[in-house]
């Protein structure tokens, strides 16, 4: 048997800093397969064929390259990708936002797209100091979900600005006077279509006073009263919940933080079988202000 290294990737079974993961065409006879191997965690196993280009995707999106040069990069991304279908081209994205409690019409009204080649979710952001939109990509091959690539600008020491979303009320606009304030695009989409409330999401779990600042303008504008902090219970979704509802409270919010009603960490957006729990939660707490 014989190998080839085809690239490296980063690593979709630890938290990885720089590509550690190789992937290998593997050659018998006539026959040919793919495989990793991980010289970080040691993982390692077979990647399907048409999987390929979105093991190695995170790589090429990651690599270096000047603004302009990554810009041109996001946008012949975003090109490639397509409106999602409830059809069998589209089984596998739309099994995985309906795991996530969301519907086809609705990832499209939000904007999320999807690109066949890498097998991702594709969907732009908002620079906190207003600038131009950026685009993440999340992977939806397995073990690769939870993969997010921030493509262009790149951010430099001096100009860090964290990106944010907003989505609108649902289109059967319920009228609550609640804004939430989700970490993630999705869980935000989520809790958009299930709550019929406004939705800020500040894409990460890193935050600044400036997401304060525009958090504080859209609810001052819309009337809104209460806010509903739905970040996710693993470490660093707590502490930005705790930092957040400091700067809110001092702005005399009444602020609700979901760590507070739902005390299972278990319940953690981040996993699948209770995104269902939580976000009836949210809905249950946030639509009682009008």
């Amino acid at each position: 048997m014989n190998s080839e290294l085809i690239g490296m990737a980063y690593c979709r079974f630890h938290n990885d800093k720089t590509p550690s993961m190789a992937v290998y065409e593997n050659f018998k006879g006539h026959y040919s397969w793919y495989s990793f191997y991980c010289f970080g965690c040691s993982a390692s196993g077979r990647i399907p064929k048409r999987e390929v280009a979105s093991w190695l995707a995170g790589c090429a999106l990651m690599s270096s390259g000047n603004r302009e040069e990554r810009e041109v990069k996001a946008q012949d991304i975003w090109r490639g990708t397509e409106r999602l279908h409830d059809d069998p081209e589209h089984e596998e994205p739309s099994t995985f936002l309906h795991d996530r409690f969301i519907t086809i019409e609705h990832a499209n009204k939000c904007g999320i797209r999807y690109h066949a080649e890498y097998n991702a979710l594709v969907w732009q952001g908002r620079r906190t100091d207003g600038g131009a939109q950026e685009m993440q990509v999340r992977f939806i091959s397995p073990g690769g979900g939870q993969k997010k690539i921030l493509t262009y600008p790149v951010p430099t020491e001096k100009d860090i600005y964290p990106l944010h979303a907003v989505m609108p009320w649902s289109f059967f606009g319920a009228g609550y006077r609640t804004l939430i304030v989700s970490e993630s695009f999705l869980d935000g989409v989520a809790l958009n279509l299930h709550t019929g409330c406004y939705v800020f999401t500040t894409l990460s779990s890193n935050f600044n006073q400036r997401h304060v600042g525009i958090i504080n303008m859209i609810a001052s504008k819309h009337g809104y009263t209460q806010i509903v902090l739905a970040y996710d219970m693993d470490e660093a979704g707590l502490k930005a919940e705790t930092h957040m509802a400091r700067f809110l409270l001092a702005l005399n919010y009444k602020v609700i933080k979901m760590s507070q009603v739902l005390t299972d960490t278990k319940l953690c957006f981040i996993l699948k079988p209770y995104h269902r729990v939580y976000v009836e939660a949210v809905r249950g707490v946030s639509c009682n202000t009008k």
